[in-house]
């Protein structure tokens, strides 16, 4: 009986062991050769990927401590995050040099999820991982098969058809920090099965006052006249909030047919990174930002040699009519912001085996897009139930009498791709692709794409590519419209605004031209070493000059000054990123995973004088990111994460920000099967450090971060 009791429990823990393993990832040899499909559309290793490429496994996300897509890339090489910069942005992500979102494409399981019509969105907690079983992060342009801004990069979110384990999360941290996330599903029947998960969240931002006296002053408000507004004794206790919450759903039958649903809902204060002095902090002062998309995918073989591929896809963008900013440069009145897109597109794709050398992808896609163009600053919250020519709205100063103009666009997009991948040798392939887009709005766009992967030996892999990609104007781009009156008259008895942006509906695509050479190392079946170099012009800028003679666009009104965009800048950068992953079973009871990166990174931008040109205060030429993550008898994780980021140099703006070195650590304890516990200290060491941003009006600003936080979560497995 004693036997067989002992047997029974030495069973448990050996089935114990294998659950805790199914939270492992791969080996190191494993992930040399892991396969992704973001890169060509079609699967290969990413070794054999025409491009640079990287992956994050899950146990990589689990490990690391990455809550979120902003977590992630904040360890990627060629990536500069500033947090808590923005009023609208609320982060500026900064891809190899290419400045916000709206320069890369965020897919899930291949389909695109951030704006469907090209604005710039926040990236934070919105976009979470509890789901992930990798996300695949492509370099360079990739418009030959993903079309408009796919201009720096790709990032596809994979998730799991099961999870396996499934899982609850709650989390508790500094400054009222809350977060939950529950990812569940199950196999119905042999051939089809589902999988759903959401997560919830909220914070306070922390008020700098303390931490940076001398930058954070709450002293008396006043009018840009000089008018007070509100005194010092009179001023409100710093207020500022983040609310975020997801739901995800997929069904899937066989491999034959994906649906799947993704939405996601973000709330910021618009006071990030404004000085006490021109902003008033309060509840009211937020942006809202919410994201839909919903798909279904049909694969099937038409022939031994022919398949296809059927997309239809759905999606939303919308800031919420409560969105809204009072400060200094709304005179603090109540200055509310509207915006939404909307997009319905079909694509069909065919891939043809040639032979077991010689692969072609073909696709053709139409997409129907719709969009109100962000708003000028609103009295009143925009009606979503009148429509857009009733809302009956005048400009802020005139008392009624001059009326908003706000636009509505319809367009579409045609699209066809074509794309060779032939093995000529075992050590020698090419990929052969280009993409023909065809605009209503912009006219076309043409972009061919070449990679050359060749394999010396077992050891090393040299890729060579060149690409062409274009971001298209947004609307927001075309149509946006700010600027108040400041409810003065001038003698004809119109109304005056000192300042207004105007729109130009004539702007082009921006366009990129790249070139990219990768070497991969592998040095022993523990250290693998990569370096990529890479060029890049940029023609088309999209950039906001102020204007010489003043456009008179507002009937009833005199502007003394403004700005519009337009296709006046030039753009060379190049850059090398070395990075290195070693990985080893050190004894029975410890692993160690080491990953490090360097990036350095130069510009030289050109653009008409008095144009708002931020490329060069947004990317410092130097960062070096390292991390460890011990494991011992994996149930214990410890990971020390450094960031050495150097100095920014705006030079032509003369403002500069410091560089600065912080140490975060994620630490993990396993319990058993089904419980883990983990901690999370950012910024140990308490370092003062600053980010580079913008305020309202776009001037260059240092931005303070905060100091030392805690993050204490407990995960349950089932």
């Amino acid at each position: 009986m004693a036997t067989s009791v002992m047997a029974e429990d030495t069973m448990a823990e050996d089935n114990d062991e294998a659950i805790l393993d199914q939270l492992l990832a791969l080996s190191l040899s494993e992930l040399i050769d892991v396969q992704i499909t973001t890169a060509s559309k079609m699967e290969e290793s990413v070794t054999d990927t025409p491009v640079t490429a990287m992956v994050v496994t899950k146990r990589q996300i689990q490990d690391r401590g990455y809550r979120n897509l902003l977590d992630l890339l904040k360890d990627l090489p060629g990536i500069d995050i500033h947090a808590s910069n923005h009023q609208v942005n609320l982060h500026t992500i900064v891809m190899r040099g290419h400045i916000n979102s709206d320069k890369f494409l965020i897919l899930q399981d291949g389909v695109r999820i951030d704006s469907p019509t090209g604005e710039t969105i926040p990236i934070a907690e919105n976009f979470p991982l509890y789901h992930a079983k990798q996300v695949e992060i492509i370099y360079g342009p990739a418009a030959a098969l993903y079309g408009a801004d796919a201009f720096g990069g790709v990032i596809n979110i994979i998730t799991e058809k099961v999870p396996e384990p499934q899982t609850v999360r709650a989390g508790i941290g500094t400054n009222y920090y809350r977060y939950y996330s529950a990812h569940v599903g199950k196999q119905l029947t042999g051939d089809l099965s589902i999988s759903a998960g959401g997560h919830a969240q909220q914070a306070d931002y922390e008020s700098l006052s303390t931490d940076y006296p001398n930058t954070y002053q709450f002293g008396d408000v006043e009018t840009f006249s000089g008018k007070l507004y509100k005194s010092a004794a009179e001023r409100e206790d710093f207020y500022a909030k983040e609310k975020s919450h997801s739901l995800f759903a997929r069904l899937d039958y066989k491999d034959n047919l994906t649906v799947g649903v993704n939405h996601s809902f973000l709330r910021h204060p618009t006071t990030v990174s404004e000085n006490p002095n021109v902003t008033q902090y309060g509840s009211d002062s937020q942006w809202n930002t919410e994201l839909t998309s919903a798909f279904a995918r049909l694969r099937y073989d038409i022939s031994e040699q022919l398949s296809g591929e059927t997309l239809l896809h759905y999606a939303t963008y919308e800031i919420d009519p409560a969105s809204r900013f009072k400060n200094i440069y709304v005179d603090y009145i109540d200055a509310y912001i509207y915006s939404k897109g909307e997009k319905y597109s079909f694509e069909q794709q065919l891939a043809y085996q040639i032979n077991d050398a010689h692969q072609l992808i073909a696709g053709i896609s139409y997409e129907d897009f719709y969009s109100i163009p962000k708003t000028t600053d609103l009295p009143t919250p925009y009606n979503k139930n009148v429509p857009v020519n009733a809302q009956n709205l005048y400009h802020i100063g005139t008392n009624n009498t001059l009326p908003i103009e706000i636009y509505e666009l319809e367009y579409d997009n045609h699209a066809f791709y074509l794309q060779w991948q032939a093995k000529w040798r075992d050590d020698l392939s090419t990929s052969v692709g280009m993409r023909y887009d065809k605009n209503s709005r912009y006219k076309s766009t043409f972009n061919p794409r070449l990679g050359i992967v060749y394999h010396p030996s077992d050891k090393t892999t040299w890729k060579l590519f060149y690409g062409e990609a274009f971001r298209a104007p947004s609307p927001v781009n075309t149509h946006e419209a700010y600027g108040i009156f400041s409810g003065q008259q001038n003698e004809q008895g119109e109304y005056i605004s000192y300042f207004f942006h105007v729109p130009n509906s004539n702007l082009k695509p921006e366009k990129s031209r790249s070139i990219e050479s990768n070497f991969i190392y592998n040095a022993t079946q523990n250290l693998q070493w990569s370096l990529s170099g890479y060029y890049t012009e940029i023609t088309d800028r999209i950039l906001r000059p102020d204007e010489e003679v003043t456009t008179q666009f507002i009937p009833g009104g005199q502007i003394l000054s403004s700005q519009h965009s337009e296709n006046i800048g030039d753009v060379k950068q190049y850059g090398l990123e070395l990075a290195s992953h070693y990985q080893k079973q050190l004894n029975s009871d410890w692993q160690a995973e080491i990953w490090g990166n360097y990036s350095y990174f130069e510009i030289d931008s050109k653009q008409k004088d008095g144009a708002d040109d931020e490329y060069n205060f947004f990317s410092s030429p130097h960062k070096l990111k390292l991390g460890t993550t011990l494991r011992y008898k994996n149930r214990y994780v410890f990971t020390p994460k450094i960031y050495a980021i150097g100095e920014i140099d705006s030079k032509n703006k003369s403002q500069k920000t410091p560089g600065y070195t912080i140490l975060d650590l994620h630490t993990q304890a396993i319990l058993s099967k089904n419980l883990s516990l983990s901690l999370d200290v950012y910024n140990v060491f308490n370092r003062h450090y600053y980010n580079s941003g913008s305020d309202s009006r776009t001037r260059l600003v240092n931005v303070p971060q905060p100091l030392r936080s805690f993050l204490f979560s407990v995960e349950y497995r089932f």
